[in-house]
């Protein structure tokens, strides 16, 4: 289906070409934080043995074997500080609209707010959890028990099975569309969006530990101190990178912005305001954004250069593009703090007219570069939608 073109957003510069900074960081039981690539630096130690790690902005959180969560800002370069907690080990950490989202060994996902530093809700599992990954809104938990679990965020706290595969599962990434799956014993396994089952795809020369996704290659990291390079969909080998010590987790650094709210809904008769939460991998401190909405819904959307905003175009995007700093919503353009993370607000007065309710407004936004804004948009957020009720 071909997307919009919205004549509006082109004025802003567009080019067909993402800027996309990469670096690979990896995580273990030393505690140190490194960066395997472009260059190896090791930037920081966090005191404990390290399980996990995960970019939001760009803070990088990282999880340690007694259930520590620690905030590291590379801009600062201030030593990490303890934020929040699980019960056991933090085996594994995902990102879920500007919230992050903290697998338990003893079992549950708790999704924390970064800003407050409070737990939002705990997600209970009946099985020891090594391995999470979000799909949208699809969290999917892998256990030690080639059970794989899912649910659906926002609408379900109760995971249900979706699939097993051969062995205890250590990592998991979805590449175009299909969940591929690693192992203990180094076998990856593809559960493909087309078939009814898991089968098995291919077999690696580490225990596949971590899993990152970077283009048609998978890095797979290994407790054997090892990252192997592959096709992602065949297995065959492209490269070897060498990590620091055994790989307890690695975190892929792409271009990416997520957009989350406190509320889903809003009363018409009450009224209140919704927060916003932005967060932009990558932003530079200063590098701005835009927020913009629709009452039309997200799909197609609409082309922006390489990127397509999931927004259909109608009078409130009009409204939220030519009226940023005096439109409903507060904060809907500004510039991104060195933690490339950003705030924004909607407030609805009380007593607004109940012919309104059930209509449902989504929101995304742009981010661009202050410092060169003709070079295009850098990235573009997920929808978030709010639904006026009565």
């Amino acid at each position: 289906m071909q997307v919009t073109h919205l004549t509006s957003l082109a004025a802003l510069a567009l080019v067909p070409s993402l800027a996309s900074a990469q670096t690979l960081y990896q995580v273990g039981s030393s505690g140190d934080l490194t960066a395997l690539e472009p260059a190896v630096a090791t930037l920081t130690n966090a005191g404990e043995a390290l399980e996990s790690v995960a970019q939001l902005g760009n803070v990088l959180y990282l999880g340690g074997t007694s259930g520590q969560v620690y905030r590291y800002d590379p801009a600062s370069g201030a030593a990490p500080a303890p934020v929040f907690a699980v019960a056991g080990r933090a085996t594994d950490m995902a990102v879920h609209q500007a919230d992050l989202l903290v697998a338990s060994h003893s079992g549950g996902v708790t999704r924390f707010d970064v800003v407050t530093g409070q737990a939002i809700e705990v997600l209970p599992s009946s099985f020891e959890i090594e391995a999470i990954l979000v799909d949208g809104d699809r969290l999917i938990a892998g256990t030690p028990f080639g059970v794989y679990q899912e649910l659906e965020l926002g609408v379900s706290n109760a995971f249900a099975f979706a699939g097993q595969c051969g062995g205890p599962i250590n990592s998991m990434v979805m590449h175009q569309g299909d969940l591929y799956l690693g192992d203990t014993t180094g076998n990856i396994y593809l559960d493909a969006a087309s078939a009814s089952f898991t089968t098995y795809a291919y077999t690696v020369g580490n225990d596949a530990t971590s899993m990152v996704v970077d283009g048609r290659e998978f890095l797979i990291g290994g407790s054997n101190a090892t990252i192997e390079v592959v096709i992602g969909e065949s297995g065959a080998a492209t490269g070897t990178i060498t990590p620091t010590e055994a790989v307890a987790d690695l975190w892929l650094e792409q271009a990416g912005a997520t957009l989350g709210a406190d509320a889903a809904n809003l009363s018409l008769a009450a009224g209140g305001t919704v927060s916003l939460r932005l967060a932009a991998n990558t932003a530079l401190a200063g590098d701005a954004y835009v927020l913009l909405g629709s009452a039309s819904g997200t799909a197609p959307g609409v082309e922006v250069g390489p990127l397509t905003l999931p927004l259909n175009p109608d009078a409130y995007t009009t409204l939220t593009l030519t009226s940023p700093t005096s439109g409903p919503i507060a904060g809907a353009f500004g510039l991104f703090g060195a933690d490339g993370l950003a705030a924004a607000s909607l407030t609805l007065p009380a007593a607004t007219d109940p012919v309104l309710a059930g209509l449902t407004f989504d929101h995304a936004f742009l981010t661009w570069s202050s410092a060169d804004p003709g070079a295009g948009f850098l990235s573009v957020s997920n929808p978030i939608s709010l639904t006026l009720i009565p």
